[in-house]
């Protein structure tokens, strides 16, 4: 093992220690390793000297009295340690603060209150009004993706909101982030003070500490708090995204080996799951004070994701859009012709039909065509030549009905539902993508025409 990897594992290792005394003890192993090294041994030679890490690191705790197996407590127990620990952090910094206010001009720490109730005010109104935008390029991806055909319209709309929700997150953490960085950085600065005041170290920080008592509680509190939320509202739902993104890449990868094109989206999707795992680790970091990751990795992601983005459209803009049902070989007309014995007749049939002029067809004939998807539907042509219509209306507060025998045609039809149709169509829509082509799914497969001559046409009506 190197020193590099050493000192890195080691402090890793001693989170549980604030950072000045991790620091303290991992520039004692440093100083150590060095003169080692100097006195003629390699790194590996030097740390080996050291032992096992993990038995090290358990001497380190405990010397500081703390639980070396600390790590090793289940969920419930960590969480009531934390728990307890917290409450007791914030029971002494009550009653500092309360000591503070009575010791100390009010006034001064009144402000501090007041300052950061302004800084949480203004970032509850700026995330407010930056809302309204995303809402705007929402509802224009909307708009734009509805002219597409099923299921198109659908997978690229819930996408274009899956990428506005993620950008809208990601707006809201760099505003928390820049409104409260201050607070984040607050033991770094207390460091770099205390080095530029060597002579007189002791003193410095025993009146940095008194000056900053209520400051740095208020501080540990608001940390605490931003730091629940970002978990809760911002790196969960950045986890479900990533994974929901990482299952979509997956699956655009198994379509690539059944020959679509689906280059761009894979693409996409790649560069999209390096944004997303990115900012959750820079979240991660911040939270946990980690080391900070490279760079170059969000440039990858965003190169990918504009790639992937030109490529997938351009995909998108060379299929042919088609307007109409698909399944022309499981078409099947059925055609009956019935004979009115009444002056009013009843199409009952749950969505359109149309009604056409036949002068071939005798006074009182009717005769109904459907063309229809014989996998999707069972159908049935029924007359009912006595059927009793009731026609209800309100008179003066009071219902009354009247009765009328009238022709009765019924299209009844059920929908088959089984696996075999669904695999048809599945097969079907992924070959007419390989040729570039996409139908229009929402279409209905019924066609409904009902035909008479002019004498008799007046006769026919809806249900």
């Amino acid at each position: 093992m190197k020193k590099k990897e050493f000192l890195s594992t080691l402090e890793e290792k001693l989170q549980v220690l604030n950072k000045e005394e991790r620091d303290d003890i991992l520039n004692e192993y440093k100083d150590t390793i060095r003169e080692k090294v100097k006195n003629g041994q390699t790194e590996e030679e030097a740390i080996k000297d050291f032992g096992d890490i993990d038995n090290l690191v358990k001497e380190l705790l405990d010397a500081y009295k703390i639980n070396p197996d600390y790590n090793d407590k289940n969920l419930l127990e960590e969480s009531e340690h934390l728990i307890k620990k917290g409450a007791d952090k914030l029971a002494d910094g009550a009653k500092k603060m309360y000591h503070r206010f009575e010791n100390s001009n009010k006034d001064i720490n009144l402000s501090l209150v007041f300052e950061i109730l302004i800084k949480i005010f203004l970032v509850i109104i700026v995330v407010t009004f930056l809302k309204l935008p995303f809402s705007l390029f929402e509802d224009l991806g909307d708009g734009i993706f509805d002219t597409f055909f099923s299921p198109f319209n659908e997978l690229l709309t819930a996408f274009w909101k899956l990428c506005l929700m993620a950008l809208y997150i990601a707006a809201i953490v760099l505003i928390v982030i820049a409104v409260f960085k201050n607070y984040f950085t607050e033991e770094e600065k207390e460091v770099k003070d205390n080095k530029e005041v060597k002579n007189n170290k002791e003193l410095k920080n025993k009146k940095v500490k008194s000056e900053n008592n209520v400051q740095n509680t208020l501080s540990d509190v608001l940390l605490l708090i931003v730091k629940i939320c970002i978990i809760l509202f911002v790196i969960i739902p950045l986890a479900f995204m990533d994974f929901f993104a990482i299952l979509g890449f997956i699956i655009a990868i198994y379509y690539l080996f059944a020959h679509l094109n689906f280059w761009g989206l894979t693409i996409l999707l790649l560069g999209v799951i390096i944004l997303i795992t990115y900012l959750i680790k820079v979240l991660y970091n911040l939270i946990f004070k980690k080391k900070s990751t490279l760079f170059i990795i969000p440039i990858i992601g965003l190169i990918l994701t504009a790639l992937g983005s030109f490529m997938f459209f351009d995909m998108l803009m060379n299929i042919d859009y088609i307007d109409k049902y698909p399944y022309k070989k499981n078409m099947k007309v059925k055609e009956e012709v019935f004979t009115l014995v009444n002056d009013k007749a009843i199409i009952s049939h749950f969505g359109a039909y149309t009604k056409e002029i036949d002068n071939s067809l005798a006074d009182n004939e009717v005769k109904v065509v459907v063309t229809y998807d014989k996998n999707n539907y069972k159908l049935d042509l029924e007359h009912n030549a006595g059927y009793v219509n009731s026609n209800c209306h309100d008179n003066n507060g009071e219902e009354v009905c009247t009765d009328e025998v009238v022709d009765y045609i019924a299209i009844n039809y059920n929908n088959y539902d089984n696996f075999d149709r669904f695999k048809e169509e599945y097969q079907e829509f992924i070959d007419n993508l390989k040729d570039n082509k996409v139908y229009n799914y929402s279409q209905n497969s019924l066609d409904i025409k009902v035909y008479t001559n002019e004498n008799t046409l007046n006769k026919i009506t809806n249900y």
